[in-house]
């Protein structure tokens, strides 16, 4: 999973809010938040061009935390994404 490219899915909508980022799943009529912070920057940086491997090291630089411990975290929020159909793996990347 940790060299695997990961997109936003098409079906959800991301929109700023206070201290923070709110998405809709359209298809589920789910809605989920995110506070400001390593979630919101893992957010950001699931846009196809950058592996999981990359977002950690990427924050765990940005918050000066130890990738290992961070890695732990990102994976598991990840996880979670992926399982409520908000991020979906790049599977043909040019």
């Amino acid at each position: 999973m940790i060299n695997k490219f990961y997109v936003k899915s098409t079906d959800v909508i991301a929109f700023p809010t206070h201290g923070g980022i709110s998405l809709h799943h359209l298809k589920s009529d789910e809605y989920y938040s995110m506070e400001e912070g390593v979630a919101s920057f893992v957010w950001d940086y699931l846009d196809g061009s950058n592996t999981i491997e990359t977002i950690i090291n990427n924050i765990s630089k940005q918050f000066a935390v130890d990738d290992i411990e961070i890695g732990e975290d990102i994976v598991e929020f990840i996880n979670n994404l992926i399982e409520n159909k908000l991020i979906i793996e790049v599977i043909d990347r040019i």
